[in-house]
């Protein structure tokens, strides 16, 4: 038998909207879309490397990865940034295509 699973929130997230069919399905859509999470204090250490980051996900559920939605090509990596400014980037950090990898 599977063990149950004790899900217990993190905070809270707000957002003006007030009805679930307003909300646009990816904030990208919708350009002033405005929402934040509010974490319990507890918390607080462990988000102390997201400071100079512009994007962060919260998991909420398992998504497939989705390019329209999920690529941002102005994102700003915070503290990551000065490992690669050089362009010493790990070669198992780079997923490449199976043509790519061909030998």
């Amino acid at each position: 038998m599977t063990e149950p699973i004790d899900v217990r929130p993190i905070g809270v997230i707000h957002t003006p909207y007030r009805d679930h069919a307003d909300i646009p399905i990816q904030g990208r859509f919708k350009a002033d879309a405005k929402g934040w999470l509010e974490a319990d204090s507890g918390y607080e250490p462990g988000l102390k490397d997201l400071d100079g980051f512009t994007q962060a996900s919260l998991l909420v559920d398992i998504k497939p990865y989705v390019p329209h939605f999920d690529c941002f090509t102005d994102a700003e990596c915070g503290w990551i940034e000065k490992h690669f400014a050089a362009g010493d980037i790990p070669e198992k950090a780079v997923r490449k295509s199976p043509e790519e990898s061909a030998p």
